[in-house]
């Protein structure tokens, strides 16, 4: 029941009773000695949580909206045909909640003092060295550079939480490693800021989500509760009126840690860039900014930049058609995000965009569409709302991706350069960014044979 794909059945159930309003929990120690204990959501962190706590002889019940097979017959203690209520909760003495299940409930505020999820238990066991990072987008990519960088430079480190392996399943692994690179989404940090960071970094706050939160204040105010608990804050200059006192701040040319042309300047230290895409340095300025504070070589540090392997579908090269290259951004789930990868573009280029909607208005996308864009093909629930800021393109609509690579190999005349960068969730097609961004490499090897 991770991810936004899946807490739409939950809520629901929760509609029902009118509430709303980011709630933010405190750090809370957990006490699971002879306790009725609920997981609710069943996703990866919930099946998580469920295997760390029957590995330590622990009860406990589950609740999900469609339990699998697999599931049912994993776990005997699931509760059918319950929906979350206040009679359910209040049964309980602890609350595991998934990141995906929606929160922004009274009802969830009347039991804040029972509700939890896996960090809050893998923070009680690993105390020091958590590098926790946050923001609307390149989380996963700088999360996967410090991992790769620190790993080179002699050191330890694990990228977890909202990447790649659980922190629970980790903590069972029982390795030890100098440094733990935390990604951490807003929902996970509405259940838990407050616990010990080493550096807490917030890479960029963009208007997102704003299906779940009430409003653009809502969202902020919970990316910036990561700062709570923390030795070193780091936080882009681009985010205005955080109010957040002795931070190190990244990106402008008069902050600590900024870009002058292609060269980067590190607390007084200059080292040379090892890109020229936008994207990529930034990306590694917040990385080089949060490895300067851990007292690593720098200038060391960058090179191992090009030995790291970029993550799939985040500015993907996935080959050429004629003198064409085709590039795969299914990640950029916001308008944000494709703002910044047509900001990249050194010439016009054919765009596919369009998804499942979740309450953005397009209109940022507006002037960088006309001036980046030959033209524009749309998929998906939002194609009409992104058609409606367009002006100054040629303009196409799609009934699916194959349809719209189909378009875009006509479009792209063999030396346009083609990017599908959706400015949009995947959820009206696909389950998620990743079957997303599969699909379209699949295809677009298939049609265009590259």
């Amino acid at each position: 029941m991770d991810g936004a794909s899946n807490y739409s059945a939950f809520l629901d159930s929760f509609n029902h009773f009118g509430f709303s309003g980011t709630i933010i929990l405190k750090n809370k120690m957990i006490n699971l000695k002879n306790k009725k204990i609920l997981i609710i959501g069943m996703g990866i962190t919930g099946e998580s949580i469920a295997n760390y706590l029957e590995n330590k002889n622990i009860t406990f019940f589950v609740l999900d909206n469609k339990p699998t097979k697999a599931l049912k017959n994993k776990f005997t203690n699931i509760l059918l045909d319950e929906i979350i209520s206040d009679k359910l909760l209040s049964k309980y003495d602890v609350l595991f909640i998934s990141p995906g299940v929606f929160i922004e409930q009274n009802l969830f505020k009347k039991y804040q003092n029972k509700i939890y999820n896996d960090i809050s238990l893998f923070c009680q066991v690993i105390t020091k060295n958590i590098i926790a990072i946050t923001g609307t987008n390149g989380k996963s990519t700088v999360v996967k550079m410090i991992e790769h960088i620190i790993n080179k430079m002699g050191k330890k480190a694990i990228a977890c939480g909202n990447i790649g392996l659980p922190v629970l399943d980790l903590l069972q692994k029982k390795n030890h490693y100098d440094y733990y690179i935390l990604e951490i989404s807003s929902f996970q940090l509405d259940l838990n800021s407050s616990f010990n960071k080493k550096i807490a970094v917030v890479l960029n706050i963009e208007k997102d989500h704003l299906d779940r939160y009430e409003n653009f204040t809502d969202y902020k105010k919970s990316k910036l509760s990561i700062f709570k608990e923390s030795e070193h804050k780091i936080i882009n200059s681009n985010i205005k009126n955080s109010n957040i006192k002795e931070s190190n701040k990244f990106g402008t040319d008069d902050e600590k840690y900024n870009i002058q042309g292609q060269k980067f300047n590190i607390n007084d230290k200059i080292i040379n860039a090892k890109s020229y895409n936008k994207i990529e340095q930034i990306n590694q300025l917040a990385t080089l900014a949060i490895l300067d504070v851990l007292n690593f070589d720098t200038k060391v540090c960058n090179e191992h930049f090009l030995t790291f392997k970029a993550l799939n579908y985040r500015m993907q090269f996935i080959g050429s058609y004629k003198n064409s290259k085709w590039f795969n951004d299914s990640k950029a789930t916001n308008s944000s995000a494709t703002f910044a990868a047509l900001e990249s573009q050194p010439e016009k280029i054919v765009l596919i965009a369009g998804g499942s909607k979740k309450d953005e208005d397009f209109l940022s996308l507006k002037s960088i569409i006309k001036e980046k864009c030959k033209s524009l093909i749309l998929i998906g629930q939002t194609a009409q709302q992104i058609a409606q800021v367009t002006t100054g393109v040629q303009l196409f609509f799609a009934k699916n991706l194959k349809e719209a690579i189909i378009i875009a190999q006509d479009e792209c005349g063999g030396y346009h350069n083609v990017l599908f960068s959706p400015a949009s969730a995947s959820f009206d097609m696909f389950k998620n960014y990743q079957q997303r961004g599969y699909e379209f490499n699949r295809l677009s090897k298939d049609i265009l044979d590259l």
